[in-house]
């Protein structure tokens, strides 16, 4: 029995220290040396010196260029400074001094060696002449470089004949449409300017450069009258209405002297190209929804002279002139 007990005792120790046993035999397995843990460290780190060193080798010598390139992107550059000589008989449209502008150029021969005629050939193929978008141009007709404009693009080409003027431009009720008035074939003789010319009203499409004549008249007499007043100028643009009509104005002669301020109105239907003339009125007012325009004859008003203009128009002599101003009743007709 004693030995039964004695067996019983040890194999109950042996069984109690059993898991004391296992856990240091454990914990002595699982002990790192210390010196093993720096040691791959230090490896880790080494390697990736190593490889960052040889990265940096590698894009110095892919980034290396020769000492006659820029390793600077350039910006793309505009028309202007490509230095793109501008297409003879087109327009473009830019910007000069912050104001938008229209320029062109051509070959026509100038005896004066300014203005839009002979710029080409006085100037070089860069020279030009420009107007203001909006503006009466004749301030802008002195040459002009290309290249001094900001950003150019080309509207309008392919015309049935030399560009001698840009009259006037404007544009619609839509941004992405210029109406223009051109003198073309403006061949300029010894004793008459434009004596040959043809005056036409284009409507550009700016989104795909199109464009469409919806009016023309040759500056010649007869063509418009009212009472015993012959209107044979060229045509400024004084309205846009909504796309569908434009207000032209002829002036009595072109580029006359001496300069009068009596034009005559006409009603242009851009769709139909069908037209009214009215005379000299004043207050025009067109009204789509009804189909009519309504207006007032102009009148003469003696006035003295401005003392401070170099030219006094329509004078009558004496230190004055006849001013014209809408008078009298409003006169309705169907638009055209």
């Amino acid at each position: 029995m004693e030995d039964q007990i004695n067996v019983d005792n040890q194999n109950t120790q042996q069984m109690g220290q059993n898991p004391v046993h296992q856990q240091a035999t454990n914990l002595e397995k699982n002990k790192v040396n210390p010196w093993m843990i720096s040691t791959i460290v230090l490896s880790i780190l080494l390697l990736l010196l190593t490889l960052l060193y040889f990265r940096s080798t590698n894009l110095k010598q892919a980034g290396r260029v020769p000492l006659n390139q820029s390793s600077l992107s350039s910006p793309t550059p505009t028309a202007s400074t490509q230095n793109e000589i501008p297409q003879k008989n087109a327009l473009y449209l830019g910007s000069y001094e912050g104001k938008e502008v229209v320029f062109y150029t051509n070959d026509l021969a100038d005896e004066g060696g300014s203005g839009a005629g002979g710029v080409r050939i006085e100037g070089g193929p860069y020279t030009g002449a420009m107007a203001a978008v909006g503006d009466k141009p004749l301030g802008y007709s002195n040459p002009y470089d290309f290249r001094q404009l900001t950003n150019p693009k080309k509207i309008a080409d392919n015309f049935p004949s030399l560009i001698g003027l840009v009259v006037d431009a404007k544009h619609g009720t839509s941004k992405d449409i210029l109406y223009i008035s051109l003198l073309l074939d403006s061949r300029q003789g010894s004793n008459q300017q434009y004596a040959s010319s043809t005056n036409v009203v284009y409507k550009i499409d700016l989104r795909n450069t199109s464009k469409l004549e919806i009016w023309s008249s040759e500056l010649k007499k007869g063509v418009y009258k009212d009472s015993d007043t012959d209107f044979a100028g060229a045509a400024d643009i004084e309205q846009v209405v909504e796309d569908k009509y434009l207000i032209l104005s002829v002036g009595l002669c072109f580029d006359c002297s001496p300069y009068s301020e009596k034009k005559g109105i006409l009603v242009l239907n851009i769709d139909n190209r069908k037209e009214k003339f009215l005379g000299m009125v004043g207050d025009i007012v067109v009204n789509i929804a009804n189909n009519t325009v309504s207006y007032k004859n102009l009148e003469a008003t003696v006035e003295p002279c401005p003392t401070e203009a170099a030219y006094c128009n329509d004078s009558i002599g004496s230190g004055q002139r006849n001013v014209y101003r809408p008078a009298g009743s409003a006169i309705t007709q169907t638009l055209p």
